[in-house]
């Protein structure tokens, strides 16, 4: 295990992984509500092909996020605690990258590229900031609620941010 990441094994604290969840709904969810918000009423048709390029964004972070847990099949930092055979779901081998971490940035990355390719980001600069500050909190709080290290965290940073830029430059603009 990593330096940095040794001060954070423990028990899992409910408060702050409700808390993750909650900024994680944010994220994905407000993100995709500003999608559809971010158009004029005459070109209604490109907030759906908009839209459908998110949620692909967010369709392929996904499958990568859970390859990647199967192929690095990290422990849990409730694993690494004398209490460890208690933590014995297969859930808990899945910890590296942050599932929670990636969705809320690659939501948060994908929103802002989907802006991007319609050179509207400035007009919606305060809704990015939101988003990525919703994905920031996501992460600070799953390591807080002990169930991901930081390396963990920064990984699914990391992965989300690329994917959801990168998706949504593969198509055109119409």
């Amino acid at each position: 295990m990593w330096g940095v990441d040794r001060q954070f094994v423990g028990e899992p604290r409910g408060g702050a992984g409700k808390a993750s969840d909650a900024t994680l709904v944010l994220a994905a969810f407000g993100a995709g509500a500003f999608v559809l918000d971010a158009h004029d009423a005459d070109r209604s048709g490109a907030k759906w092909e908009d839209l459908a390029v998110y949620a692909q964004a967010l369709s392929v972070n996904a499958a990568l996020t859970s390859w990647s847990k199967v192929l690095f099949h990290r422990p849990r930092p409730a694993r690494y605690t004398p209490n460890a055979h208690s933590y014995g779901g297969v859930d808990e081998g899945l910890s590296f990258p942050s599932g929670h971490t990636s969705m809320a940035f690659a939501a948060a990355a994908a929103y802002a590229s989907v802006l991007s390719r319609r050179h509207a980001v400035r007009a919606h600069a305060g809704e990015v900031a939101l988003m990525f500050g919703a994905a920031a909190a996501t992460g600070v709080l799953r390591v807080a609620a002990r169930k991901h290290f930081p390396t963990d965290v920064v990984a699914g940073a990391v992965l989300g941010t690329a994917v959801g830029w990168v998706i949504p430059r593969l198509h055109l603009v119409r």
